[in-house]
């Protein structure tokens, strides 16, 4: 919950923690005194991490593919920032790990930096876990996401939207 602050000014100083989420947060005060004044406040606030990581998935591999993964890291702050990545591929079923990848990177300011992780598909594994984490001065982020390894002869179905008329 918030909590609130007032200073020998009479101004309100409101501190909250923010979930770790990039969202936008609006921010409304009400406020009157005893003798029917009012005032209201409104503002939109952004919550965002200065260091985000995203490894970029195909939506499926087939036994035997080799790709280089890319793992995107961005930095929103207004300094250079050195950080370590660390992805790990685990076979789903087994929970034996088939690549650990570690890197040290320096992301510039207000940008970003794309390192790419080797990786051949497991004949052994039909769903890989994916977990990537970076690790800086204080903060981290990471995610863990699911990868199909489909069998080398298994096609592959698309479904297409179509849209009929009505019949006047």
């Amino acid at each position: 919950l918030p909590t609130l602050q007032t200073d020998e000014q009479g101004e309100v100083h409101v501190h909250f923690v923010t979930p770790p989420d990039n969202t936008e947060w609006m921010i409304q005060a009400f406020a009157w005194s005893r003798n029917a004044s009012a005032d209201y406040y409104s503002r939109t606030l952004m919550a965002r991490r200065t260091l985000m990581l995203r490894l970029q998935l195909p939506r499926f591999l087939r036994h035997g593919d080799v790709i280089s993964l890319p793992c995107v890291v961005s930095n929103t702050a207004d300094t250079v920032r050195q950080t370590t990545v660390r992805v790990v591929i685990r076979d789903a079923q087994t929970d034996s790990v088939l690549l650990s990848h570690t890197e040290a990177v320096l992301v510039p300011a207000s940008g970003s930096h794309t390192l790419f992780v080797p990786y051949t598909a497991a004949r052994k594994a039909d769903i890989v876990v994916t977990a990537t984490v970076q690790d800086a001065q204080g903060t981290t982020d990471g995610e863990k996401r699911l990868l199909s390894i489909l069998l080398l002869d298994e096609p592959v179905r698309e479904c297409v939207p179509f849209y009929m008329r009505a019949q006047d």
